[in-house]
């Protein structure tokens, strides 16, 4: 197998999963995860054989992998809980993919045998874990959780949790709250530095705009001499 057929198929199967993550199609998102993850991990080991293929893989990793597939965020707008506020998050497109495989303990165990050695990924889940904890059982009015909502969220979902092994982390209210704080200054940090970044975007094109206007202004004082 060629790099150019590697990429082409990898291509095609990073394509889909953005798809399927803008459709919320997590019965899709689910298999197209696993191709993707068993595709990164043969091109890994064709590599310890192909030195080129390995320089190939590693480029294309670092300056399409990284920057495009995995960097780029997702808006969601919704009614924040006990709120009639629009809430505005940015979430990456590997939360999504996580996400898609919390359906039940089967799934969570996919993702397990998957990611178990892979931080970020599990990262990620304990992420939307947390958001998925934070939704149901948080009240922006009262500025508190309600017990009673996370205990029914934990036991709902205790087989799961145990299987990604985030059972002690959420059981445990000091731990779970000091996630919570963190997960939800990350999430905050990631809002301001996208609003900036759109921001500097419309600055940008609006100083195009106003260089634009200028150069015709002048160009229509010359011609009108």
């Amino acid at each position: 197998m060629s790099f150019q057929d590697w990429k082409l198929f990898r291509d095609q199967v990073g394509g889909a999963i953005g798809a399927a993550v803008a459709k919320g199609d997590n019965a899709s998102l689910r298999p197209l995860a696993i191709l993707s993850e068993q595709l990164d991990n043969m091109a890994v080991s064709f590599g310890k054989t192909n030195e080129k293929f390995e320089q190939f893989r590693l480029m294309y990793d670092k300056n399409v992998v990284a920057p495009f597939e995995r960097s780029g965020v997702i808006k969601v707008t919704s009614k924040a809980p006990g709120s009639t506020k629009d809430e505005v998050q940015y979430y990456l497109e590997d939360e999504k993919v996580a996400q898609a495989f919390l359906a039940n303990t089967n799934t969570a165990r996919q993702f397990m045998t998957l990611f178990a050695e892979k931080p970020a990924d599990l990262r990620h889940m304990r992420n939307v874990v947390l958001d998925q904890l934070r939704t149901k059982a948080y009240s922006p009015s009262k500025g508190t959780f309600d017990p009673d909502k996370v205990n029914t969220y934990l036991n709902q979902n205790r087989e799961v949790l145990d299987v990604l092994g985030l059972s002690d982390e959420l059981t445990n209210t000091e731990t779970m709250l000091r996630s919570m704080v963190g997960r939800n200054a990350e999430l905050t940090a990631r809002r301001r530095a996208v609003n900036g970044n759109l921001l500097m975007g419309s600055i940008a094109r609006a100083e195009k705009i106003k260089t634009l206007t200028h150069y015709l202004q002048k160009l229509s004082e010359t011609l009108l001499k």
